[in-house]
């Protein structure tokens, strides 16, 4: 398992994607890059939807995503382990 870093990119805050009730990133532990943005996706508040923007953690035009790190072997859970919400 690996942890990684997810936020928008440059393009994706000019496009004005993100305000208020949106997800500005997450730390994801997940098997590959694939299954870290398809968790972020799944758990993304207004900002999927915005503009008729839909899966904006799926859009690498959007979002990227930075490996953080590795974990060992015996660690097999996925998951969430913080997220950056914007309140509105």
């Amino acid at each position: 398992m690996k942890i990684y870093l997810l936020t928008p990119t440059k393009k994706g805050h000019a496009s004005h994607i993100w305000g208020y009730d949106c997800y500005d990133g997450f730390v994801i532990i997940a098997e590959n890059k694939t299954g870290a943005r398809k968790l972020a996706n799944e758990n993304g508040g207004s900002e999927n939807g915005f503009n008729n923007e839909n899966d904006v953690w799926l859009n690498p035009e959007l979002t990227e995503i930075e490996e953080m790190g590795l974990l060992g072997h015996s660690f097999t859970k996925t998951g969430i382990i913080l997220s950056d919400f914007a309140a509105g």
